[in-house]
């Protein structure tokens, strides 16, 4: 053991057959594994590969750290081939790091090469962009799969990314946007954002796919002006309905057992799902799969849809080939009508 003074302090060396102190505690108490100058409490130094090992056959082997807020430890249980960081405060697991590579917070059995468990939907992985002015377009993070398959044109780099930017210049409106490559271009191909779904690169507010819808809806036949209540009766009223943006597609089918005080110039049909937009006879098309019972010939039978009507198909038909249209009245069904067909309309 040497024993040296430095700058009026004392400190302790053990050489124990090194060719320089091995080991140096100084009178800040540090203590310098190396080195002369320990830095902090201690302090490891090597010119080569340098490590630091806690070795336990059995049980623990840990890096505890400790302050007056908490307490955790860097750990490796000789039961398992894995790493920890437990929190003395709460004896929990915060952190495992598996020899499969596998990390897991919340779980200590992680089987993905990230997992995160915790109850109550607070698995949250959060991506933060600290600026405190966000400008028109920037990223507020993004997300990014990578290819190294070198074997064919474009195989290699980002294939796909997931970000969210902003849209306007005041940092309160985003978008979220995928973009796809192929063979080695990059374009965005779906956006969402306020206005809905855009595609292929689009931004164009009015170009926004804002809604999707499917159901079932009630078809039912009126004569125009009928009074109410209605005493119609049906052994079958089948609709379904699919609304894409503004755009409605319903199907029906529709057996009348006794069409009972209808009356009227016109025969409506009723209970679409949503109401009919557009101008006066442009809001869509209704077309007559099958139809029959009568009380009137015809050689064609639809459905004129328009604004202004009611909210409600009228039907319309041809006598004869080559002749001009005219409404069917009341008295033109019979008792037991029956019909099937679609439409297709839009609404407001």
């Amino acid at each position: 053991m040497t024993r040296s003074r430095v700058k009026n302090d004392f400190s302790v060396g053990i050489d124990d057959g090194a060719d320089a102190n091995a080991i140096t505690i100084n009178s800040s108490e540090k203590v310098g594994i190396g080195t002369s100058s320990p830095q902090e409490k201690l302090h490891v130094y090597s010119t080569s590969s340098t490590r630091v090992e806690v070795e336990a056959t059995t049980n623990v082997a840990a890096f505890k750290a400790t302050n007056n807020q908490g307490s955790y430890a860097w750990y490796v249980n000789s039961s398992a081939d894995k790493f920890h960081l437990w929190d003395f405060t709460d004896n929990v697991d915060r952190l495992t790091l598996d020899g499969a590579g596998n990390i897991g917070i919340g779980t200590t059995s992680p089987s993905k090469p990230l997992e995160i468990s915790k109850t109550n939907g607070g698995a949250v992985i959060r991506l933060n962009n600290p600026d405190s002015t966000v400008s028109s377009a920037e990223s507020l993070g993004s997300i990014e799969w990578q290819s190294n398959d070198a074997s064919t044109p474009g195989g290699t780099g980002t294939q796909g990314i997931i970000k969210v930017v902003d849209t306007n210049t005041y940092g309160n409106a985003y978008a979220m946007t995928f973009t796809i490559a192929n063979s080695g271009n990059s374009a965005e191909e779906l956006r969402i954002d306020s206005d809905g779904l855009k595609f292929n690169g689009d931004t164009a507010a009015a170009n926004g796919l804002d809604d999707y819808e499917e159901g079932t809806w009630t078809p039912y036949l009126q004569g125009y002006g009928q009074s109410e209540p209605m005493s119609q009766t049906y052994s079958s009223q089948l609709g379904l309905y699919r609304k894409v943006g503004n755009l409605i597609y319903v199907s029906y089918r529709i057996t009348m057992t006794n069409k009972g005080n209808m009356s009227g110039n016109y025969v409506l049909l009723k209970g679409l799902p949503h109401t009919i937009g557009g101008t006066t006879y442009t809001g869509g098309y209704g077309g007559i799969n099958y139809f029959n019972y009568l009380s009137t010939s015809v050689s064609n039978l639809w459905w004129e849809i328009g604004a202004g009507t009611t909210n409600s198909m009228w039907l319309a038909y041809r006598s004869t080939a080559g002749t001009g249209s005219s409404y069917m009245n009341a008295s033109g069904i019979s008792n037991t009508f029956y019909m099937t067909g679609s439409a297709v309309y839009y609404t407001s």
